[in-house]
Parts: structure tokens; sequence; C-alpha cells
């Protein structure tokens, strides 16, 4: 956080001759304009550390978009995943269907909608899914 900081005084310092005519009476050598810019921008990234990351925007920090989802076998599998995650799997990734058959968070909805798309391997998932004579 210091190195932000000193970004920050960089950010808001003012030409030599401007501080010279408007020196705080503290004596900091910073001027009255750019100590209350200074403090009201450590004041927001304060605030935007501690709210909650649906928040954030409405703080006025600019977040990077999430990283990107890998679409692996071990997702499809994974019971805590979303649903839209699933979804999104099963219409994106034909190679992975076969994966969510075995998930036990898989919704029937979502099951329905494997075994009318089809792919590699979904035929031979729902034979063992439905498989009486184990």
């Amino acid at each position: 956080m210091p190195h932000l900081l000193h970004a920050l005084q960089m950010l808001f310092r003012t030409p030599r001759e401007h501080r010279r005519r408007h020196r705080n009476p503290k004596g900091t050598g910073m001027t009255l304009s750019s100590q209350q810019r200074l403090f009201r921008m450590q004041r927001r990234v304060e605030e935007d550390h501690t709210a909650y990351p649906s928040q954030r925007h409405r703080a006025g920090a600019l977040l990077p978009p999430r990283p990107p989802l890998l679409l692996t076998p071990a997702l499809a599998l994974d019971p805590a995943v979303s649903q839209e995650t699933l979804w999104t799997i099963a219409a994106e990734k034909p190679e992975l269907r076969h994966w969510l058959i075995a998930n036990p968070a898989a919704s029937p909805e979502l099951l329905e909608f494997v075994a009318q798309k089809g792919g590699p391997g979904v035929r031979e998932g729902f034979d063992v899914l439905f498989d009486d004579s184990g």
C-alpha cells in the first residue's frame, strides 16, 4: 500500500512555482489543495478495500475482469460449481458433457439437455448412470 500512496502523491504534485505561492501553513511542503486531493484518494482506497466485491464499482474503483474459467473434467465433476457454469460446459464443450452426467449437482433439466445434444461418451455415461445390474 505504501507504493500506491507514493504514486498518488506523485500524481497530485503541482509545479514548484505553484507550490511556493500556496504553501500549507503546517509546513509540509504540499499545497492545501493537493493534500485534500491526496486525503480523498486515500479514503477511496481504504473504502475500496473494505467494500464487498459487489459494491466496489460504487466506490469508484476500477477492477480488473475475472480470469476466465478453464473448462476441465474436474470442473464438470465438482458439485460446488454453479448451475450457470455447468450449463456453460454443456453448451460449449461437447467433449465434457459425459463428465456432467457423473456430477451429483447436475439438475434433471441439464441432464436432459446433455442427453438431447449428445457428444462423445454421453450414451455410455447414461448407460452407467441407469445401470440396474450393480
